[in-house]
């Protein structure tokens, strides 16, 4: 099996080519190129580095592969034509080196093969004014790597001012808003440590643990999280395994947020239930009563009609034996504008 060329590699890829940067580029060009191509760089798998992150490692230096992958990047060396066979091996022997030194020869070629492509699409994607410093006049780029054109990029053009620093250093120590993904915090410092890196003023692992864990502390809600992690050993305490930990606990907060929200929410429509069937309960016993008493009219008065013997009018104010009437009403009536109200006589049917 044999290593695909620089060319089948760019096919390959997830990003065939990157945006053109027209003029002096700047940080946030670089930036935008350095996160496809490092899509470009993981496409194609490796088991150096830890085997988890394919090549890169080639796009990256030394303190920041570690960073992210906690081991080391180590290129592999050229194998050779062939394999060292010394007289006296037996066949079985040098069957066995001939295979390792397939093998080798294939990670070292790929390897390779892997820088040249990236190496393609960074010198395509930038205008040659910003880069010829890095040509030889007889093998152009041949003796640079694409990491040598990342560095002069960011060295010469990406500058950041000390004020930008500064601004980054607070950016890296924003409050953490829990109503937010988790990952959004992780950005913010992955981010701020992308940007001290390429000021100069790289941020130790050490350091942005101590943020990212301070920021989670403050929000106060996730106190088992943290006491566990207090309590991990020094070598346990990763930048990798901290946003597993707390990705954890905040899939936990989430979930009991939604269980309490959702139990509050059952509680209110029983209230609101309850309230519903007791209002209908008296509306009914209402309704019952009215029908055993007979319906009376506002004030008390009793529905029936009572007419006048003498005019025929019906509780009207109109009536002139109303005075004469009233007089003879039941105690229990209080309101003498209203002759039903009236004990019935023999003037009133």
């Amino acid at each position: 099996m044999s290593a695909s060329t620089p060319d089948e590699m760019i096919a390959g890829f997830p990003h065939s080519s990157l945006p053109k940067v027209t003029g002096e580029p700047t940080f946030e060009d670089l930036k935008v190129i350095r996160r496809l191509l490092n899509t470009n760089a993981m496409s194609v798998s490796s088991y150096v580095g830890g085997g988890r992150h394919g090549h890169l490692g080639i796009i990256m230096t030394n303190e920041e592969y570690f960073a992210i992958a906690a081991d080391v990047f180590a290129p592999p060396n050229n194998p050779g034509a062939s394999p060292e066979v010394v007289a006296g091996m037996t066949a079985a022997v040098i069957a066995e080196l001939t295979r390792l030194h397939r093998e080798t020869t294939l990670v070292y070629r790929t390897y390779h093969n892997v820088d040249q492509a990236i190496k393609k699409l960074i010198i395509e994607a930038f205008d040659d004014a910003y880069l010829n410093a890095l040509s030889d006049e007889v093998v152009g780029y041949a003796n640079c790597t694409s990491l040598d054109i990342l560095t002069h990029l960011l060295t010469y053009y990406a500058m950041i001012a000390p004020t930008e620093l500064t601004q980054n250093y607070e950016r890296l120590n924003t409050p953490y808003d829990p109503n937010q993904p988790i990952e959004t915090l992780f950005q913010q410092i992955q981010d701020a440590r992308a940007f001290a890196v390429a000021g100069g003023q790289p941020y130790g692992t050490a350091m942005i643990i101590n943020v990212a864990y301070t920021l989670v502390f403050n929000t106060g809600l996730y106190p088992d999280a943290c006491r566990a992690w207090q309590s991990k050993a020094i070598a346990d305490k990763t930048w990798a395994q901290f946003k597993i930990d707390f990705s954890t606990a905040h899939r936990e907060f989430r979930l009991t947020n939604q269980t309490a929200q959702q139990s509050g929410f059952h509680s209110a429509n029983m209230m609101i239930e309850q309230s519903r069937d007791g209002s209908m309960q008296d509306t009914a016993e209402a309704i019952a009563q009215l029908a055993t008493n007979g319906v009376r009219p506002r004030n008390g008065c009793d529905a029936h009609q009572h007419k006048c013997k003498t005019c025929d009018s019906v509780r009207s104010s109109t009536c002139t034996h109303r005075a004469a009437e009233t007089r003879n009403s039941n105690a229990q009536y209080q309101d003498q504008t209203c002759l039903a109200r009236a004990t019935p006589n023999k003037n009133y049917e």
